[in-house]
């Protein structure tokens, strides 16, 4: 209500896959990976079925949230909670790009399509390949999919993670439809923004050590 009052839009934030532990011991193979029973495959029916119902009790719960924001390249569970990234552990033959594919298929059903909200797509790594920085890997995940109304997809500005000597994200204006430049303001090694801030000459010319 505070944000609505500010005329701000209110996104609620997370990683995929986090789903209560539980589900492990309920669902055991009809959830997991063929080779860790401790990670979610998105290959399976029932991981589908439980992301998009997670999804769906959210944005019935908070019906003002106006955008989902999902990362998928770091996953840190707490809680009651167990999660990992969808690449990790062997999921039923899936490729990379395939599981990428489905994660972000079921996401767009229940966000944009069933309930009218944004998707924002952090294509969150730490690698200069993948969704992330790596274009061809990026259009086959996204094929079909990127241009669509709802759909927002984000990248770092630099190729892997926010350190000055990294080259531009060559995913950046390669695609189609909205997308979002992720800039780190009070990066943790520069004083968390507590010194007179030098950053937005850095992003709008380029770190000195990339010219």
């Amino acid at each position: 209500a505070e944000a609505k009052a500010l005329h701000l839009k209110v996104v609620s934030m997370g990683d995929v896959f986090q789903l209560p532990r539980q589900a492990l011991s309920l669902y055991g193979s009809q959830v997991t990976a063929d080779d860790n029973p401790n990670l979610f495959c998105i290959a399976r029916p029932k991981t589908k079925a439980l992301l998009a119902y997670g999804l769906k009790e959210v944005l019935a719960d908070f019906p003002e949230i106006d955008a989902i924001m999902v990362r998928i390249g770091e996953n840190y569970p707490l809680g009651p909670l167990a999660g990992n990234p969808p690449f990790q552990g062997s999921c039923g033959g899936l490729s990379y790009v395939q599981r990428i594919r489905q994660v972000v298929e079921v996401i767009y059903n229940q966000v944009v399509e069933e309930s009218g909200k944004t998707y924002i797509h952090r294509a969150w790594d730490l690698g200069a390949n993948g969704t992330h920085a790596q274009p061809e890997v990026a259009r086959e995940a996204f094929k079909g999919l990127e241009g669509k109304k709802g759909l927002v997809l984000s990248f770092k500005q630099t190729q892997t993670d926010f350190w000055r000597h990294n080259p531009v994200n060559p995913n950046i204006g390669d695609l189609k439809g909205e997308q979002m430049v992720e800039f780190q303001m009070a990066r943790e090694y520069e004083g968390k923004g507590a010194f007179p801030d030098y950053q937005g000459e850095i992003i709008a010319a380029g770190a000195p050590e990339i010219e």
